[in-house]
Order: C-alpha cells, then structure tokens, then sequence
C-alpha cells in the first residue's frame, strides 16, 4: 500500500514538471504579463540611447534633409509631423529586418530571461528608436530652414 501512494505521489510529481515544462516552451513572439509593464519601458530607452548614439547627420543624405526643410517650411505642425514620419516610415521599411535580426542577436537571451517576447521588446525598442530619429530629423529640418 505505502508502494501504491509513493507511486502515485511520483506519477503526480512527474506530472507537474512536463506541465512546467510546457509553460517554459512558449513561443518566443507570445506576449507575457511582463510585456506591458516597466521591462517594456527600459527597451524603450535603450532605443532612444542607441539612436543617440548611432543615428546622425551621415545616416541621411543632407540635401533629402534641405528638400524636406523647404516642402515644410511655413506649414503646419501636423504637416511637418506627417513629413518626418513619412521619411522615418522609409527608413524602417527598407531597414527593419535586418535591424530587428541584428537587435535579436545582442538582445535575445535577455528578452527571454526577463520573459518577454522578442517582438515586444523589440516594438519597444523600435519605438524609443524612432523617437530619437523624430527629434533628430526635426532638429535638422529645423537648421536647414534657418538657411533658406
């Protein structure tokens, strides 16, 4: 009898393990309960950080930045806003794969280790990124205009 329950304890056991083992193999894209909290929010600074320190004047060609300037100047806010993101938009369009394969790189293991999913830390990161590029493209435009 002491047999029969040792077994069954063990059967339980084993039982509860393969469940936490499932829980452990979820897919890496699923968002978790973390992924709406402050981990989110410190990718999102990362982003900002790394654009600071990757993303200048060099990144784009100075006479797009004198066109733009000129096809915004004395508009509205939204169209300045609007033109700007359009040319963010393009950046990410032809870029983002290659950016989101090399941030999983250098980012992957700790994505997972905070039990995020990659693709939320990365729209995080994305957005802290282009956040930084907004401000930048709206500082260059801004100094381009004061020379037309």
């Amino acid at each position: 009898m002491r047999s029969e329950i040792v077994e069954e304890m063990q059967e339980l056991l084993d039982d509860m393990d393969e469940d936490e083992d499932e829980d452990e193999e979820e897919d890496d894209d699923a968002p978790t309960l973390k992924s709406s909290g402050r981990e989110l929010a410190l990718y999102e600074r990362t982003g900002q950080q790394d654009c600071g320190n990757a993303f200048g004047p060099d990144d784009i060609d100075i006479r797009a930045i004198r066109d733009l300037a000129k096809k915004v100047h004395g508009k509205p806010a939204a169209d300045r806003t609007a033109a700007i993101d359009s040319v963010i938009d393009a950046i990410w369009s032809e870029e983002e794969r290659e950016i989101f394969a090399e941030w999983k790189k250098q980012n992957a293991a700790d994505v997972r280790e905070a039990g995020l999913g990659l693709k939320d830390a990365f729209e995080a990161w994305k957005s802290g990124f282009r956040a930084c590029q907004r401000r930048a493209l709206d500082q260059w435009v801004s100094d381009a205009e004061a020379d037309l």
